[in-house]
């Protein structure tokens, strides 16, 4: 994957924007600090509402998309039925060509990751009230 973009929507919570190599479709990512309740957990167990949902829970590896150990990542893809994949220049679902499918833009994909920061930021929050 190719990272398109990176910065912090709040304090210790880091947003990733990428383009999958092959495909060309955008990922979005939120890394989420140790502490928090969310932390460790799979994409499956955890309540975000994001588009597609969450398809991606992992530490960070050091890698170049996944620089920072001390954060876990969750992340959604926009290779679901009716998004646009530019590798095939259309959306294939169920044996048809989708040319109706929506072409997700940069700024779409980081107001979703924003969204997807806010949601954990709560999330957070939530449970050190109680």
């Amino acid at each position: 994957m190719g990272i398109v973009g990176k910065w912090s929507v709040y304090k210790g919570f880091e947003c990733v924007v990428s383009k999958h190599d092959t495909m060309g479709h955008y990922c979005g990512y939120v890394g989420i600090p140790k502490g928090h309740p969310d932390w460790g957990k799979g994409y499956d167990e955890v309540d975000i509402v994001v588009h597609g949902g969450l398809t991606f829970s992992e530490q960070g590896d050091g890698s170049k998309n996944f620089p920072n150990k001390e954060k876990w990542y969750f992340g959604f893809d926009c290779a679901h039925v009716g998004d646009f994949i530019p590798m095939t220049g259309y959306r294939i679902a169920l044996g048809l060509f989708d040319i109706n499918s929506h072409k997700w833009s940069l700024k779409e994909i980081v107001e979703e990751t924003e969204n997807m920061a806010k949601q954990f930021s709560e999330r957070g929050k939530n449970r050190e009230e109680k």
